[in-house]
C-alpha cells in the first residue's frame, strides 16, 4: 500500500526532496532595508525645546530587528546654536516609554526599564554636532527548531491526543457557550472532547510567513452535539532563557477546513512558576500576523505552548481547522520601540539674542542601521522661525452709553513679538468676531479702536452692559504667527427718564397631563437693571368664571415675600385626576411695585393608568379546559367603569367596575377550545374615563393536536415465504375517547393495500409475503385535524430452509444461520432524506456501538441489526490481521443504505484492552475491514480510551461482513518513521492553489516519481 511504503522514508530523504522542490520553483528570499512612515517637515519657535516628529514611525519589513545597529539624526548646514536631544519621559518604567540616564538610553517594559542603547560620546547631538544612539546587542536565546527550517518537528513536544485545555478568561471571551447543544448564553463551555470523534496532525508545511517551512498544527472530526468544539493537538516548545524587558516574536495564521478554528497561544515561564495567555482567536480565516511577547521577568527556562481547537458553527457537527506556526525570534529593539525613540528627539535653536528673521529651511535627516548591517536613510526639512507675539495692552475698556465720537480712540491694542526694534512693526490687527464687532471699528496697522455710527446709535446700559471683541494678532515672522485675545467693552449707565411699567412675563405647568400635586414656574423681567422679584401672590381656581374673578378657591397663597420663580409646589386642596384647573401670578418687584396678574393659565391632572398583569401564553390539547387569569392595576387615581375584552370572539371579557387607586382586581376565565390552531390574541384593559392611559398586551393561546395510543398484535412474527400475514391493531386517543379517523397498512414504510376508515378504535390488515428476510410491517393511524400521526410496528421474518450448495460462489445474504449467531442488537428508525440518521446500540454485548449516515431519500421505517458471529462464513475468507470479532451489519434490506444515497455512513466501535494485551496488538493498528468481493481495510482512527475499551470510529461506503483487527507489536509502523497520508483519503485536504507554474508541477511529479523508485528498491530489499 502507498501508506505503507512512504512511512518507511527518512529525515534525509524529505530534506532532498524539499531542496529539489525548492530548486524547481526558483524560491528565493531577499532581505529588505528599514523604511520611514510620517516623516514629517519641522516648523520650530527659537529658543524652545521643541519635538521634532511626533508620528513618525519606521519598519523593518525583514523582521530582524536592529541589535547591533544605530539610529542617527544629522541637520545640514547646521552651526553652534543647533541642538538635538532626547526627551526623557517622566514615567520611565511605562511600557514603551524612552528615558535617559546619562549617556544611557532606556525603555520601559511595564514594571521597569532596560537598556536598548548608548548616546555616541562624539556623536552627541549638541553645538550643531549630529546625534547619534549606538543600540545594544541582541541576548535573549531562541528554543530549539525555531523556524521549522529542518523541514520537522524536531525540538518540540506534539501531544495528537489531546482530550481537554484549561479553562481561562482569554479563551471564554472568543468561545460560544454550547455544551447544551446551542451558541446560547448560559449553555456552558466545551473544552474537553469526550463523546467527540477527533483526528489530531501536526507536520512541517511549505506555507511559511519567512523561509521554506512552518509548523502545521491539523484537525478533523465530528462533534457530539451540534455548535460543539473539539481540542488539538498541541505543540510545545523547547526550553529558551529571556531577560525582562525582551521581546519575543513569532508569526501564526490559522484557517478552517470545515466550520471556525481556535487558536491558541501560551508562555510558560517554569523559572517563576508563572504562565501568560497570549492570544485566543476564533473565525473562519486569518493571515500570517505577528504577535509580541513582552518578557516580565529574568527567566532561564521559557517555553511556548500552542493548540488547535476546531468549532462547529453550522451546527452540522463536523469539523476541522488547521493552524501554522513560524519565524520565532527574539528582539529588544523592535519596530516600536526604535520608532518611539525617533519621536523623542527634541530640536532647540538657542541664540540668545534672535533677530526675529526666519531661518530658512534645511535638510534634516534620519540614519538607520539594523541588525543586518543594512542601512536606510529619509529625510526632511527643518525651518525656525521667531517668537510668537503677545499682548501687552488691558484686555478690557469702558464707553459710555451715550457717547456719540467717531474720532475718539477708545482703545489702544498693543502686541510684540519680543524681538525688539522695528520687527513689532510687521504685526497686524483685526476683529475676528464677538458680539460687539459691528459697533466698533480697529486700525489694522496701530490697533486703535473707536466707535461705527452704529455703535452711537446702538449702546444701551438698561439693554446690555458689556459686549466682546475678538482681535486677532498676525506676525509673519513667528512659527504660530496669530494670536486671538478677548477684550471686554464695558457699557457705562447714564442717567435714563422713567419709563411706564411693562407687564411681567408669565410662565405655565409643563405637560398637557400633570402629576396630583404639580409645580409652577414663570419668569420675571423689568426695564430697570437688576431690579428683581421681592413677592408673588399665586392662584389656582376650579373654573375660568373663579379665576376671572380672582376666587383662588383651590388655591390662594395671598402676597408671599420671596424671589422664588422655579418649581412652586401645589399646596392647596386636593386635586381630582382627569380635571382641568385654572391658575394666574402676580409678582412685587424690589420697590415694592405691582402689576397686573399675568393671563390666565390651564393645567389638567392625570387620569387613572390602568396595568395589565398576568399575561401569559397558553398551550392546552383541544377540548381540554384551560385558565386565563388577567389582574388590572390602577394607579395615579381612581379608575371607574373598568372592562377588560378580547379581540377574538370566543373569549368573554369581563367588566371590573371601580378600582381604587394601587388596587388590583382579576378577570377569570375556564373555558375550552375543540380548534386546532394557535390564535394570536391581544387583550385590552380600558375605562370609559377621557383623561386615562389604558393597556394592552399580545399573548398566545395554542390549542393542539392530542396524541394517540397504538397497541399491534402480533408485535412479530415468523412466515414461510407466501404465507398471509395479518396485522391487528387498537387505537384510542390521549384522554380515553374513541379515536375516530383512518388507518394505512405500511410494508417497510410504504403502503400497501386499502386505507380504512377507523370509527371503533379498531383496524385489521392482512396480505401475504414472500420476500426472504426480515420486513418491518406497521399500521400508522391518522386524524390530521385532531390528532398526531401514530404508527405502531410488527416484524415479520420469512425463511427458507433451502441452501446453494453446487459449488458456485455466490454473495452470502446478511441473515445468518442462528447456530452461528452468537448475539444480535438492532433498532429501528424513521429515515427521511436530509436528516442525520444515527442508530444507537447500547443494549448486548456487541462491540459495535451504533451507525450514522446522512440520508438523501426518504426510505421510510428501517431496522439497523448488528450480528456477532461465531465465525467468518466458508465463502468469505479471513481478512489480514488478527479478527477481534467478525460481524453481520445491515441496515434495512441488503443494499438499501448505501454510498449511492447516503453520506458520511460511519460505524463506531470498541476493543478491550484485554485482548489487545493477550494478542500483543499495536493499538494504532487497530482498524474496521469490510466483506465486498474481498476483504477492504476502512479509514479508522480512534477516538477515546477508558480503563476496560479503546474507541474507534470507521468510515464505509455501505454494509456487508465485517471485522474487527489488529497487527502484533513489531509488524506496524515506528513511531520513528514519517507517515505520509494519501491525499485522496483527506477529506478537508487545502486546495492547491491554481497560479503555481507548470514547471514547479512538472519538477514536483519528477520527484515523486524518483521517491517511488526509490521506496520500491527499499521495500525489495
Amino acid at each position: 500500500m502507498m501508506h505503507n511504503r512512504f512511512s518507511r522514508w527518512g529525515n534525509k530523504t524529505l530534506i532532498v526532496l524539499v531542496f529539489v522542490i525548492l530548486v524547481v520553483l526558483g524560491i528565493s528570499v531577499q532581505a529588505s532595508v528599514p523604511s520611514f512612515t510620517n516623516l514629517d517637515n519641522s516648523t520650530i519657535e527659537e529658543q524652545n525645546i521643541s519635538i521634532m516628529d511626533n508620528d513618525l514611525a519606521i519598519t523593518n519589513s525583514d523582521g530582524t530587528g536592529y541589535g547591533d545597529g544605530y539610529i542617527e539624526f544629522i541637520l545640514s548646514n547646521s552651526n553652534s546654536y543647533d541642538d538635538f536631544d532626547l526627551n526623557s519621559s517622566s514615567s520611565p518604567n511605562s511600557n514603551g516609554e524612552i528615558s535617559i540616564n546619562g549617556s544611557d538610553v532606556f525603555v520601559g517594559t511595564g514594571s521597569g526599564v532596560v537598556k536598548i542603547g548608548i548616546i555616541n560620546a562624539t556623536y552627541d547631538g549638541q553645538d550643531g554636532q549630529k546625534l547619534r544612539v549606538d543600540f545594544v546587542t541582541e541576548t535573549a536565546s531562541l528554543p530549539t527548531n525555531n523556524n521549522f527550517e529542518t523541514g520537522n518537528m524536531d525540538g518540540w513536544a506534539i501531544n495528537s491526543s489531546i482530550s481537554s485545555i484549561p479553562d481561562t478568561p482569554e479563551l471564554r471571551a472568543v468561545m460560544y457557550e454550547t455544551v447544551d447543544g446551542n451558541p446560547d448564553v448560559g449553555g456552558g463551555y466545551d473544552f474537553n472532547n469526550i463523546l467527540d470523534s477527533a483526528s489530531q496532525f501536526a507536520t512541517a508545511d511549505t506555507d511559511a510567513s519567512q523561509g521554506t517551512y512552518s509548523l502545521k498544527l491539523s484537525n478533523r472530526g465530528t462533534t457530539n452535539l451540534g455548535f460543539g468544539y473539539i481540542w488539538g493537538p498541541s505543540a510545545i516548545s523547547s526550553n529558551f532563557s529571556a531577560a525582562a524587558g525582551d521581546r519575543i516574536l513569532f508569526d501564526w495564521m490559522a484557517t478552517q477546513t470545515s466550520d471556525y478554528y481556535v487558536a491558541y497561544a501560551i508562555l510558560i515561564d517554569n523559572t517563576n512558576s508563572e504562565t501568560s495567555i497570549l492570544f485566543a482567536d476564533q473565525g473562519s480565516s486569518s493571515t500570517w500576523q505577528t504577535q509580541q511577547v513582552l518578557v516580565a521577568k529574568n527567566s532561564s527556562d521559557l517555553q511556548f505552548k500552542f493548540i488547535l481547537g476546531s468549532y462547529d458553527n453550522s451546527g452540522g457537527r463536523a469539523v476541522g481547522a488547521t493552524m501554522r506556526i513560524d519565524n520565532i525570534r527574539a528582539q529588544l529593539l523592535t519596530d516600536d520601540i526604535v520608532s518611539s525613540l525617533a519621536r523623542s528627539l527634541t530640536y532647540n535653536y538657542t541664540d540668545s539674542s534672535p533677530s526675529g528673521d526666519v531661518i530658512s529651511g534645511r535638510t534634516y535627516t534620519i540614519t538607520v542601521k539594523d541588525g543586518d548591517g543594512e542601512l536606510a536613510s529619509g529625510t526632511s526639512t527643518l525651518f525656525v522661525y521667531g517668537n510668537a507675539p503677545v499682548f501687552n495692552s488691558a484686555d478690557n475698556y469702558s464707553v459710555a452709553e451715550n457717547e456719540t465720537s467717531l474720532a475718539l480712540m477708545l482703545y489702544d491694542t498693543q502686541a510684540d513679538n519680543g524681538d525688539g526694534g522695528l520687527n513689532d512693526s510687521n504685526i497686524t490687527y483685526l476683529f475676528a468676531g464677538g458680539d460687539g464687532q459691528s459697533l466698533f471699528a480697529i486700525d489694522s496697522d496701530d490697533g486703535e479702536i473707536r466707535l461705527t455710527s452704529l455703535g452711537t446709535v446702538t449702546l444701551d446700559y438698561e439693554a446690555k452692559t458689556n459686549y466682546t471683541l475678538q482681535v486677532l494678532v498676525t506676525d509673519q515672522q513667528a512659527a504660530n504667527n496669530t494670536l486671538i485675545e478677548n477684550v471686554t467693552v464695558n457699557v457705562i449707565d447714564a442717567n435714563d427718564p422713567a419709563i411706564a411699567a411693562s407687564p411681567l412675563s408669565q410662565g405655565a405647568v409643563n405637560g398637557t397631563y400633570v402629576p396630583m400635586i404639580p409645580e409652577f414656574s414663570w419668569t420675571f423681567s423689568d426695564i430697570n437693571a437688576g431690579d428683581g422679584q421681592a413677592a408673588y401672590q399665586l392662584l389656582v381656581s376650579s373654573s375660568s368664571s373663579n379665576l376671572t374673578s380672582e376666587n383662588g378657591d383651590m388655591w390662594d397663597t395671598g402676597k408671599l415675600m420671596s424671589s422664588s420663580s422655579n418649581n412652586i409646589t401645589y399646596n392647596g386642596s386636593s386635586l381630582n385626576g382627569g380635571q382641568t384647573y385654572y391658575w394666574k401670578v402676580k409678582l412685587w418687584d424690589s420697590y415694592d411695585d405691582t402689576r397686573f396678574y399675568c393671563p390666565g393659565q390651564t393645567f389638567s391632572t392625570r387620569g387613572p393608568s390602568l396595568i395589565l398583569g398576568n399575561v401569559v401564553s397558553i398551550e392546552q390539547d383541544w377540548g381540554i379546559n384551560f385558565n386565563i387569569d388577567h389582574s388590572v392595576t390602577s394607579t395615579e387615581t381612581d379608575a371607574d367603569n373598568v372592562n377588560v375584552t378580547y379581540n377574538v370572539p370566543w373569549l368573554t371579557g369581563s367588566s371590573l367596575g371601580s378600582i381604587n387607586t394601587d388596587d388590583l382586581k382579576w378577570c377569570n376565565h375556564t373555558l375550552l377550545n375543540s380548534t386546532v390552531a394557535e390564535n394570536v390574541i391581544r387583550v385590552y384593559s380600558n375605562t370609559t374615563q377621557t383623561s386615562a392611559s389604558n393597556d394592552s398586551e399580545v399573548f398566545y393561546i395554542n390549542i393542539t393536536k392530542r396524541d394517540i395510543e397504538v397497541v399491534i398484535s402480533p408485535s412479530s412474527q415468523s412466515i414461510a415465504p407466501g404465507a398471509t400475514i395479518w396485522v391487528s391493531a387498537t387505537v384510542e386517543g390521549e384522554y380515553g375517547e374513541t379515536f375516530i379517523g383512518n388507518a394505512v397498512f405500511l410494508r417497510d414504510g410504504i403502503g400497501i393495500g386499502t386505507t380504512q376508515a377507523v370509527t371503533d378504535g379498531n383496524a385489521s390488515f392482512n396480505t401475504t409475503e414472500s420476500s426472504l428476510g426480515t420486513h418491518i410491517f406497521s399500521i400508522e393511524f391518522y386524524n390530521t385535524t385532531l390528532y398526531h400521526n401514530t404508527s405502531a410496528v410488527s416484524l415479520v421474518t420469512v425463511s427458507d430452509p433451502q441452501t446453494s450448495d453446487n459449488g458456485v460462489r455466490v454473495h452470502t445474504k446478511l441473515g445468518q444461520p442462528s447456530e452461528n449467531v452468537r448475539s444480535t442488537v438492532s433498532e429501528l428508525k424513521h429515515v427521511m432524506g436530509g436528516n442525520k440518521v444515527e442508530f444507537t446500540f447500547s443494549a448486548g454485548d456487541a462491540p459495535v456501538l451504533g451507525v450514522s449516515f446522512d440520508a438523501k431519500d426518504n426510505e421510510g421505517v428501517v431496522v439497523a441489526s448488528v450480528q456477532v458471529l461465531n465465525e467468518v462464513p466458508d465463502d468469505v475468507g479471513s481478512p489480514s490481521g488478527i479478527s477481534y470479532e467478525f460481524m453481520s451489519i445491515n441496515v434495512g434490506s441488503d443494499g438499501m443504505i448505501s454510498e449511492h444515497n447516503a453520506d458520511n455512513i460511519v460505524i463506531n466501535f470498541k476493543v478491550s484492552r484485554e485482548w489487545i494485551k493477550e494478542n500483543n496488538i499495536d493499538p494504532s493498528t487497530i482498524r474496521l475491514s469490510r466483506y465486498h468481493e474481498v476483504w477492504q481495510d476502512l479509514p479508522s482512527s480512534q477516538t477515546r480510551d477508558d480503563d476496560e475499551f479503546l474507541y474507534f470510529v470507521a468510515y464505509t461506503p455501505g454494509f456487508s461482513f465485517f471485522s474487527i483487527v489488529g497487527d502484533e507489536v513489531g509488524t506496524s509502523v515506528s513511531e520513528e518513521e514519517v507517515v505520509i497520508t494519501p491525499q485522496q483519503t483527506i477529506e478537508d485536504e487545502e486546495p492547491v492553489e491554481k497560479d503555481k507554474p507548470i514547471l514547479a508541477v512538472f519538477g514536483i511529479a519528477i520527484v515523486l516519481g524518483m521517491a517511488t523508485v526509490i521506496v520500491s528498491k527499499r521495500n525489495k530489499k
